[in-house]
C-alpha cells in the first residue's frame, strides 16, 4: 500500500465549507404516463426550503452516482453498486438516521440531476471547480487526490512533468471531468495540442482502450484509476500536476450541507473515513487526526439562471426479461435472440424527439453489448412523460453472467440520465463463485507437429482476475498475460510439450492444460496464405458503438488486423472474430494481411460509421 502524506492527510480532515463562500439559497413505441409525473421544480437550481426536514422525514437519502469509476463507484462481480464512494455515502446516512438510495447516472448529467431534485446528494469523485460551484453546493472535503497520466509502454513519452511534455500529443479526458476543462485551458488555449488533439470520451476505460491501440497517446484521469489502469501495455508516465478535491455535492442552498458537514467531522475524527480509504483505495492512514472546525453557513440571496435545457431520465420498469436488480438474472441459451424492453421517463425541461437515442455505453465483460445497436426516441416525449424503448440483442456463445449498460444521449452527443441496464446467464460450466477467475477456453493447435513449426496456445479467461501466467514444461513462458489471447510457439527439438495456464483472482486460482506433440522430420514446403472470408457485422454503426470482425484463413504465420491503415491487433489466430468500436464518422475500411515465408494475403472491408456522441474535440 501506499502511505498517504502528512500534508495530504492534514487537507482530509480540515473542514473545508464551500457554501460559506458561494451563493446559497422490435420497434419502440411511445407510451402513455403510467402514474403522475412529478411537477417541474420551480427553479432547476434551488433546494426547497429546509430539505433536510423533507429528507429526515421520508428517512431516505437519494443518492446520484456514476457507476463507472473504481475504485470510487463500479458495479461489482455481482452486479451491484460498490466503491470507497459508495461506502462512504452509506456511512454517512446511517449516522443521520437513513437510507441511502443509490441510483446510477451518467457522469455528464449527474449535476443536471441535481438541479431537477431528482436526487438529494451527488458523489462521484466530484471535484470542486467554480464552473461546478455555480451550479451546486459542495460539502467539507472528504479527500484530496490527484491526476495520473498514462503512456503506452512502448511510447517515446517516458515522463511528463509540465504541460510542455504533452505539446503536439493526442490526450485522452473523461467528458464532462476538471480534466478536460484543465486541457482544454492549459494546452488547447496556450497551443501546445490543437483542439482536434483533445479527445472527449463519455468513459474513462474507452479511452485507455484507445490509447493500448494507438488511437491516442496519453490519457489523463485520476491517480488511483490510472495507477489500477497500468497494465497490459499501459504505463504510468506523470502526476501531480492536477490537484484534486473530492466533495459531495448538493443543491442550492440546501440545509442538508450542515447536517452532512456534522456527520462527515465525526466520521473522520473516529478513523471510519480512513478505515474505508484503506479498504477501498489501498492507502495507508497513520496519523493523527486532529477535530474539524467547521461553521454555519450564512445566507446569500441567489438568483439562479436556469439554462435553456435541463435533460434528464429517470427508470420506471423492466418490460422484458427482468432481473431483480441482478439477484436472478433470466436464463437464456447461447446466441439465442431477445428483445429487451424499459419504460422510462423524461424528467428534463425539454421534449425528446427521435434525434435522442438510447445507447449502450459498458458491460461487466466486452460481450455484454450482446450486438445491441443505438435505438432512437420513437416520437416527441414531453417532458413527465413515459416512453416504451426496446433493443434487439444476442445472447453471447461462452457461459457466464452478463450485465449491459445503457443511457440516452442528446443530439450533441451528450448522456444524460439514470443508466439502465439489461442483464442475463447463459447456462453452462462456470466457476461456483462470481469472484473466481473462470478459464473458458485454453487450447493449442495443431497438436501434432514437426519440429521447426508452430502451435499457436490461445485461451480466454473471465471472472475477477489478478493475475495470468503461462508456462510451458514447468517454466515460465509468459508472465501477466492478458485475459484473452494466444501465443505462437514454435518447437526446434522433438518431444511432448505440455502447457499450464493459471488464473489467479481474489476468490481462489484455477489452472487448465495442454499439449503438443512434437515429431522429428522435415516440415512440408510452405504454401502461400489464402484468406477463406474476412467481414464485419454490422456494417452500419454508431460512432461509440461496435463491429465484430470476423475472419477466415490458412497457411499463414502472421495474421494482422487493421483500421485503415493503423494496425489493430496482431499475432491472431488463423480463424476468429473480434471487436472494434470506431471513434471517427464516415466510411472505415478494414484490412486484413496473412503472411509467411513465402508471400502474404490481403483483404479489406468497408463500414459505415454514423455521427454520435463519442467524437474527438
Amino acid at each position: 500500500m501506499k502511505k498517504i502524506q502528512p500534508l495530504l492527510f492534514t487537507i482530509l480532515i480540515l473542514a473545508v465549507i464551500i457554501t460559506s463562500c458561494t451563493p446559497a439559497a422490435s420497434e419502440p413505441t411511445a407510451a402513455a404516463p403510467d402514474t403522475p409525473a412529478p411537477p417541474p421544480a420551480e427553479s432547476p437550481t434551488l433546494a426547497p426550503a429546509n430539505d433536510w426536514s423533507v429528507v429526515q422525514a421520508s428517512g431516505v437519502l437519494r443518492v446520484g452516482t456514476a457507476a463507472d469509476y473504481p475504485p470510487f463507484s463500479y458495479f461489482d462481480e455481482n452486479g451491484q453498486i460498490d466503491g470507497f464512494d459508495i461506502a462512504l455515502i452509506n456511512e454517512l446516512a446511517r449516522r443521520l438516521g437513513l437510507t441511502a438510495q443509490i441510483t446510477d447516472f451518467a457522469f455528464d448529467g449527474l449535476l443536471d440531476a441535481q438541479v431537477l431534485n431528482q436526487i438529494d446528494v451527488s458523489i462521484a469523485a466530484l471535484s470542486i471547480t467554480p464552473e461546478r460551484l455555480s451550479r451546486v453546493d459542495f460539502t467539507s472535503l472528504y479527500y484530496a487526490g490527484s491526476d495520473g497520466i498514462l503512456a503506452r509502454v512502448d511510447s517515446p513519452i517516458t515522463s511528463v512533468t509540465t504541460t510542455a511534455d504533452m505539446a503536439g500529443q493526442r490526450i485522452a479526458v473523461q467528458r464532462g471531468s476538471v480534466y478536460e476543462d484543465w486541457v482544454k485551458i492549459n494546452l488547447v488555449e496556450t497551443g501546445k495540442i490543437t483542439s482536434d488533439q483533445l479527445f472527449s470520451y463519455d468513459k474513462v476505460e474507452n479511452a485507455v482502450r484507445d490509447l493500448r491501440e494507438s488511437r491516442v497517446d496519453l490519457v489523463i484521469m485520476d491517480l488511483i484509476p490510472a495507477q489500477q489502469a497500468a497494465v497490459n501495455g499501459v504505463r504510468l508516465v506523470g502526476q501531480g500536476l492536477i490537484p484534486q478535491q473530492y466533495a459531495i455535492a448538493l443543491r442550492k442552498g440546501s440545509t442538508l450541507t450542515t447536517e452532512l458537514n456534522r456527520v462527515l467531522a465525526d466520521a473522520l475524527v473516529e478513523g471510519k473515513v480512513n478505515e474505508l480509504i484503506e479498504t477501498y483505495l489501498k492507502v495507508e492512514t497513520s496519523e493523527t487526526v486532529a477535530t474539524p472546525q467547521y461553521t454555519t453557513p450564512t445566507p446569500v440571496v441567489f438568483t439562479p439562471v436556469p439554462p435553456a435545457c435541463v435533460y434528464g431520465m429517470a427508470y420506471v420498469a423492466d418490460l422484458s426479461y427482468d432481473d431483480q436488480n441482478m439477484t436472478n438474472p433470466p436464463l437464456l441459451q447461447p446466441g439465442q435472440s431477445f428483445t429487451k424492453s424499459w419504460r422510462i421517463r423524461n424528467t428534463g425541461t425539454c421534449n425528446w424527439d427521435p434525434t435522442f437515442f438510447l445507447r449502450y455505453v459498458r458491460g461487466n465483460v466486452p460481450a455484454a453489448q450482446m450486438n445491441g445497436q443505438p435505438v432512437p426516441v420513437p416520437a416527441v416525449i414531453v417532458p413527465g412523460a413515459t416512453v416504451d424503448m426496446s433493443v434487439n440483442l444476442i445472447a453471447p456463445s461462452g457461459p457466464g453472467t452478463y450485465q449491459g449498460f445503457w443511457q440516452m444521449s442528446a443530439p450533441n452527443g451528450t448522456f444524460f440520465g439514470q443508466t439502465i441496464w439489461v442483464g442475463i446467464t447463459v447456462p453452462g460450466a462456470q466457476p461456483t463463485q462470481a469472484s473466481r477467475p473462470f478459464i473458458q477456453n485454453f487450447s493449442a493447435s495443431p497438436v501434432n507437429i514437426l519440429t521447426g513449426q508452430c502451435s499457436q496456445i490461445a485461451w480466454v479467461v473471465t471472472g475477477s482476475i489478478s493475475r495470468i501466467d503461462l508456462q510451458r514444461n514447468g517454466s515460465g513462458l509468459w508472465s501477466n498475460v492478458p485475459s484473452s489471447g494466444n501465443y505462437n510457439d514454435c518447437l526446434a527439438v522433438a518431444g511432448v510439450y505440455t502447457y499450464v495456464l493459471t488464473a489467479v483472482g481474489p476468490g481462489g486460482s484455477t489452472w487448465a492444460q495442454a499439449q503438443v506433440q512434437v515429431t522429428s522430420g522435415q516440415p512440408p514446403p510452405p504454401v502461400q496464405p489464402v484468406i477463406y472470408g474476412f467481414y464485419a457485422n454490422p456494417d452500419l454503426v454508431q460512432i461509440g458503438s461496435c463491429t465484430t470482425l470476423f475472419w477466415d484463413t490458412a497457411s499463414g504465420t502472421s495474421v494482422q488486423l487493421f483500421s485503415g491503415d493503423v494496425p489493430i491487433a496482431s499475432n491472431l489466430p488463423a480463424s476468429g472474430s473480434q471487436s472494434n468500436c470506431p471513434h471517427r464518422t464516415g466510411p472505415l475500411t478494414y484490412r486484413l494481411l496473412v503472411r509467411n515465408s513465402i508471400g502474404e494475403a490481403r483483404a479489406s472491408f468497408q463500414i459505415f460509421v454514423d455521427d454520435s456522441g463519442i467524437s474527438p474535440r
